[in-house]
């Protein structure tokens, strides 16, 4: 026997499967049946309701779209946050930057001092 777990959606009134155990535990799951969504992709999976009343599994398409949907938006979520991560300078990549900044300023002070040195001369 399966112990299913299912989740009840409030906007069309059906309780979705999310995941199951094999076990005759029944506390391990909202409700007992003897087959699984006939789906392997676990996104139709998760689309496909429980029929209460004939006890079987209802494919729903729209579900279906609704995840695909989700799930493209959290994949554009995290490649964005994954591109500001490597835009974001390490504390070793500014340390070195301010490193070059202080040397190039020490530089222009040299060629100050120097230029001073050759205008005080002539």
């Amino acid at each position: 026997m399966y112990q299913v777990i299912i989740l009840y959606n409030e906007e069309n009134t059906h309780s979705y499967y999310q995941h199951y155990y094999l076990s005759d535990n029944t506390e391990l799951g909202n409700i007992t049946c003897d087959e699984l969504p006939p789906y392997q992709d676990i996104n139709k999976a998760r689309a496909c309701y429980w029929d209460f009343d004939n006890q079987q599994w209802i494919y729903d398409e729209e579900m279906y779209q609704k995840i695909l949907a989700e799930n493209a938006q959290r994949e554009a979520e995290e490649e964005e946050r994954r591109r500001q991560q490597e835009a974001q300078p390490t504390i070793e990549e500014l340390s070195e930057a301010v490193m070059e900044l202080a040397n190039g300023q020490s530089d222009l002070e040299d060629a100050i001092t120097e230029l001073a040195g050759l205008l005080a001369g002539e």
